[in-house]
């Protein structure tokens, strides 16, 4: 019960991303799915499998390992934390698709020049690191417990979790990733308007009225709603009192 109330207290955004993380691996144990339906496969996406620019970034393993549990609360205690700092869970949800299209345009430019230790199967770790690089930036004061064992200061996390995966995965392209384009969506949302007083990554109007604004709207319309009703309550009552 603990867990259940630990996750329904995340925003929406970290716990979609968590069930879906959670889902794909239950049904790749129960081998409904199979993980090469999952992976990034250029050729695959040309031909039309159009989910595979999302799965990718969803699917750490098809086994159970401790570090795939380690991956689960990193990234859910990142992304929950990063999610607070935006005004709204679609200014969170952009700026991971912002992340995620960049970790793409890589895996699609090393296919296409014929890089083998750039393509990679899996963006799972790209996107944890990502997610990871952005909270260590947006949280520089914070220490964080790395394996309930060792206190770190938060900025150092993300070089911390390379050396870990060059020392005992032996893969450290999918970390670069991740901090890369999270280095480059940090300095365009934060650094780069303070020079030029332009925000090159800020969410499109045209998504903020599609979703936002609607909303906005009837939050508005509802107290003149209930205002009506609780003055043609009174009307009523004093009616009744002059009959």
């Amino acid at each position: 019960m603990e867990i259940l109330n630990v996750f329904a207290g995340y925003p929406i955004i970290t716990r979609t991303i968590l069930i879906m993380i959670i889902s794909l691996f239950v049904l790749m144990k129960v081998r409904i799915i199979h993980i090469s339906q999952l992976s990034f496969d250029v050729d695959a996406i040309l031909s039309g499998e159009i989910w595979r620019l999302v799965t990718p970034f969803l699917v750490y393993s098809d086994r159970f390992s401790i570090w795939f549990i380690f991956e689960l609360l990193f990234i859910s205690q990142a992304l929950s934390q990063i999610e607070q700092t935006y005004r709204s869970w679609l200014h969170c949800l952009w700026v991971i698709f912002i992340g995620c299209s960049g970790i793409l345009v890589l895996s699609f430019t090393f296919h296409f020049i014929d890089y083998v230790p750039g393509q990679l199967p899996l963006l799972f770790n790209s996107f944890s690191n990502f997610i990871i690089y952005l909270w260590s930036k947006q949280n520089r004061e914070q220490r964080v417990a790395m394996f309930f064992i060792f206190v770190i200061p938060l900025v150092y996390f993300p070089w911390i979790s390379l050396f870990l995966h060059v020392s005992f995965i032996s893969e450290a392209i999918n970390d670069i990733y991740g901090i890369f384009i999270g280095h480059v969506v940090y300095w365009l949302e934060t650094v780069f308007p303070m020079y030029y007083n332009w925000k090159p990554l800020e969410l499109p109007k045209f998504l903020y009225d599609l979703f936002i604004h609607p909303i906005h709207l009837e939050e508005e319309q509802n107290p003149n709603i209930e205002l009506n009703e609780e003055n043609q309550i009174e009307g009523q009552q004093l009616n009744e009192n002059d009959e």
